[in-house]
């Protein structure tokens, strides 16, 4: 036998090899037939962030946070959902929280400060695409000695799902 002979047949057994391993695999492994499924995300995120800033204002109606970021979906379908924004200082006594937009305690936070998200739609509401969107909110400050330390942007399906849940330090 030549060796362009044998080089064909070894080409041949391997096809014939990798053809049965493909019908073997969609055959005996559930969910292997139809299309491949894309990569996960890191960590499953579903809203991506960028940009965090915050800064205290001192304006003639009294000192404020104004705090701004740039929101997208991750995915390419769009995306409804409601955005909070609370700041918090939980070093001092009694813990001074706010929340954006601004609410009493009850729909989306406790009279604890606590978010919880009970009536979404009492945020913020926002489509978001796969292209950036600033968010900006402002926080009013009870006093000019408050100084919030944390500030957590929550981000939240119709359904009250949480999407993102996200601390910054001040």
């Amino acid at each position: 036998m030549d060796k362009s002979r044998a080089t064909t047949d070894r080409i041949g057994a391997a096809r014939l090899l990798l053809t049965a391993l493909a019908w073997f695999t969609a055959t005996a492994v559930p969910g292997a037939a139809g299309a491949v499924e894309p990569p996960a995300r890191p960590g499953g995120a579903t809203v991506e962030f960028d940009r965090f800033s915050a800064r205290r204002e001192r304006t003639a109606d009294g000192d404020r946070l104004s705090i701004s970021l740039l929101l997208r979906a991750a995915g390419d379908a769009p995306l409804a959902c409601f955005v909070f924004v609370v700041a918090r200082n939980d070093e001092d006594n009694p813990k001074v929280w706010t929340i954006w937009p601004p609410q009493l305690p009850g729909r989306a936070i406790t009279a604890a400060g606590h978010f919880h998200g009970a009536e979404p739609s009492s945020g913020h509401a926002l489509i978001l695409t796969n292209e950036w969107q600033r968010v900006t909110a402002t926080l009013p400050q009870t006093n000019a000695s408050t100084r919030y330390d944390t500030a957590i942007v929550y981000v939240l399906t119709p359904e009250g799902k949480t999407l993102l849940a996200r601390p910054f330090r001040l």
